[in-house]
């Protein structure tokens, strides 16, 4: 029925901006939405049963912003957020929302622009009631505890903690730090981990999610990005030299028990993915002339490193690797199984930027052993698969 979860497809912004799910080998397209608006940025919930996605208009007098739900396998549409008439323009370009489902599939968290600031709000996604706003302010990140009871909210430096049963009581975390994104929350315990910031630099913490019993486990310089690995025993982090440069020096894996740090990848890095069963990350570099961008695969235990192929980013799916610290939470790059990667663009061997004849952007599937050709699956600007 309606009500089954759906698992390893991959869900997809045609060129057309219409919402779609597929099987990785490309069969079995399955069409979401109803051609009356212009959709964008889809996220699966993590149980693969329902999908929300942005609505917004190409024409600026056209229909606002709003966000819907839908059942993964076809119907039950749901509009559970719509703009204000008067709010200010989107997210990003091209990005009306950030949309962040509750592990448990019962809520979004989501970011929109008010009249006037960026605001963090929270809704039942039943769509039965009304959004309630978190916070407000920019930049601001979000991580959800893994319970669903909770949420880390980044905001102009500040951490807080909201709690879904008490949303207007923001517990301020102490810990004041401009040096990174997205919070991370342990996908597996209570434990939290962010920056703060002293007069030598900023040092990375791990602690309670109430803030206590924090424990150091590196001091950075520049900008950093983490990721909590799938099982929760250790953190993937990345750092810039300095707060300009997009991308990050290298990667680190640290061991949060032990605080045993392993250098895993040094060379410029757009953005890091665990892999589900946690084996391995997958990263984004340049290539060696530096004319596109490159995905590899490196396997944490020993270091093995493989280079996957070369590509042209569609413009959200650069956006993507721009914030992957972030995004990484609600769009899965690997596969359920940690066999392959999904990411949307144009190979580079056929891709002349700025040429006449530029391929369209589509979707493709990549063998993350580099063991088979990758291979386009559909015609597409931005796709991530089901986390099951």
């Amino acid at each position: 029925g309606a009500q089954d979860t759906v698992s390893n497809r991959i869900l997809y912004v045609g060129n057309d901006f219409e919402i779609y799910t597929i099987s990785p080998d490309g069969s079995d397209p399955l069409k979401l939405t109803d051609e009356r608006r212009v959709y964008t940025w889809p996220t699966w919930s993590p149980s693969g049963r329902r999908v929300a996605f942005s609505s917004f208009s190409l024409d600026p007098f056209g229909p606002g912003k709003a966000i819907y739900s839908v059942d993964a396998a076809g119907g039950g549409l749901n509009l559970i957020f719509e703009n204000a008439p008067d709010s200010g323009p989107a997210v990003g370009p091209r990005i009306p929302h950030y949309s962040l489902w509750s592990p448990d599939g019962e809520h979004v968290a989501f970011l929109a622009m008010s009249e006037r600031t960026l605001s963090l709000y929270l809704v039942s996604a039943s769509g039965q009631e009304k959004a309630q706003i978190l916070a407000n302010g920019a930049p601001l990140y979000l991580a959800w505890s893994n319970d669903s009871q909770s949420l880390l909210v980044h905001r102009q430096g500040e951490l807080l903690r909201v709690d879904i049963e008490a949303p207007d009581r923001p517990l301020n975390l102490e810990a004041q730090s401009s040096g990174y994104r997205a919070p991370a929350w342990s996908p597996t315990s209570d434990a939290i981990a962010f920056l703060a910031a002293d007069e030598g630099g900023e040092t990375l913490y791990v602690a309670r999610f109430d803030g206590s019993r924090r424990r150091a486990l590196a001091r950075l310089q520049g900008m950093a990005s983490f990721l909590w690995a799938p099982q929760g025993n250790r953190l993937a982090i990345g750092q810039s030299s300095d707060g300009n440069d997009p991308f990050l020096q290298d990667i680190q894996v640290i061991d949060v028990t032990t605080g045993e740090i392993l250098p895993l990848v040094q060379r410029p890095i757009l953005a890091f993915f665990w892999s589900p069963d946690g084996s391995r990350v997958a990263y984004v570099t340049t290539n060696i002339e530096e004319t596109a961008l490159q995905w590899r695969v490196v396997e944490v235990r020993t270091g093995q490193d493989t280079e996957l192929v070369d590509f042209h980013p569609s413009p959200d799916q650069l956006t993507l690797l721009a914030y992957f610290d972030q995004y990484a939470y609600s769009h899965q790059v690997w596969s359920p199984d940690s066999s392959r990667l999904v990411f949307a663009g144009a190979l580079a061997e056929g891709a002349v930027p700025g040429d006449e004849e530029a391929p369209i952007s589509q979707i493709f599937v990549l063998d993350a052993e580099g063991n088979a050709p990758v291979q386009a699956i559909a015609p597409g600007l931005l796709a991530s698969w089901s986390m099951r």
